[in-house]
């Protein structure tokens, strides 16, 4: 081994034992608190997994279980009781309120929001639908276009035309999708936007042909384009 060599591998044994006795000077100076502060974390994570399991998962399954009778006024479009509840059962607004933390509590958001749509309180309705949180795949198109919905009645139509935009994109399916993107060109012709209305239409006929919406969307297409060129 060359002087050099063995100089350099020398240098860099005293560098790393400098470095050990700067760490070990540390924890000897400071050993309390790293004590102190280990301890904290330990209980941190032992308080989080205590709460998950004494507190957030019974409250979690108390909700599921007062959702069953709100979800069953629901099904049978009584948007009022499925909201309100009744003397004997929670409604979706009650859940939301108690239980808003958990799982269930943010699905009753959905159904909550669905409901005030149904009932004719567009604002409420977006209140709860923009404090529902979800990637799921037909709940999120579907909230989406739902927010479209009242913005449309509550003529903010840039929003609405943004959320259901937004709805389509989430959706890329020949039921869902189609129809968001037509509900999205009607906002677009109310606001002149003759364009954009045609170019949603032409996606419906290029991407979704199988779609119901696609078996008429010619006369959209003739349509749009007559205005476009005025």
């Amino acid at each position: 081994m060359s002087h050099e060599k063995k100089t350099h591998q020398e240098e860099n044994l005293q560098a790393i034992e400098g470095a050990l006795t700067k760490s070990e000077q540390f924890i000897e100076r400071y050993q309390k608190l790293l004590i102190y502060g280990f301890s904290a974390v330990v209980v941190i994570i032992g308080l989080f997994f205590g709460y998950k399991k004494l507190i957030a998962e019974p409250r979690a399954e108390k909700a599921l279980a007062q959702m069953a009778a709100a979800q069953n006024y629901f099904e049978q479009g009584n948007y009022k009781m499925a909201l309100e509840g009744s003397a004997t059962d929670a409604g979706f607004a009650k859940i939301v309120d108690e239980y808003g933390s958990t799982t269930a509590g943010n699905i009753a958001n959905f159904y909550a929001g669905i409901c005030e749509l149904n009932l004719g309180q567009y604002q409420k309705a977006l209140d709860y639908l923009n404090d529902y949180t979800t990637d799921h795949l037909v709940f999120g198109p579907l909230a989406e276009g739902a927010k479209g919905d009242a913005y449309v009645e509550l003529k903010q139509l840039d929003k609405a035309a943004d959320a259901y935009m937004k709805a389509a994109k989430l959706s890329d399916n020949n039921f869902t999708a189609p129809q968001f993107l037509f509900k999205a060109a009607a906002v677009y012709e109310e606001q002149g936007k003759w364009k954009d209305a045609l170019s949603n239409y032409e996606n419906v006929k290029d991407n979704y042909p199988q779609s119901a919406e696609a078996t008429d969307v010619d006369k959209y297409i003739t349509r749009a384009k007559l205005n476009t060129n005025e």
